[in-house]
Parts: structure tokens; sequence; C-alpha cells
């Protein structure tokens, strides 16, 4: 898993928990719906997704380097 994330430009993650694999899913499923979503629009979806668990806070904790950027890197999206 490093070695894809170092290849990814992902180094603040070392292993992917099921809190990353949710965010790759929200981020696939709301790039689905939004054909070409600006970062703004993203993060405010994510927000509102993740609202019970503490929002764009708690995703910072699962990528402190940014949930947006980095997460549609790991999602296979253009961010």
């Amino acid at each position: 898993m490093e070695g894809y994330c170092r290849q990814l430009n992902l180094s603040c993650i070392k292993s992917l928990s099921e809190d990353h694999w949710q965010l790759v899913g929200a981020l696939q499923a709301y790039y689905k719906k939004v054909e070409q979503p600006k970062l703004r629009q993203v993060k405010d979806a994510l927000d509102e997704k993740f609202h019970t668990r503490g929002g764009i806070k708690f995703l910072h904790q699962v990528i402190p380097a940014g949930p947006v950027a980095e997460g549609c890197k790991l999602a296979g999206l253009k961010g």
C-alpha cells in the first residue's frame, strides 16, 4: 500500500481503513451525480455526508493532507 500511496503522492496514508473507503465511495458517487463539480461543492457535499461523524473536520483526521484533493487522487478522480 505504501508504494501505491507514494506513486499517487499520498504520503500521509499508511494503510486504508473503512473510513478511507467510505470517503472514496462518497467522492465517486458525487462525481457520478455532478459531472464537473467545483471543489467547494465537493467539500460541502462531504461535510453534509459525514455530518454525523464531524463532517469535514472528521475527514481531515482520516486524510490530514486534505480530504478533497487527496481523496480524489485516491478515488481516481480529478480534484
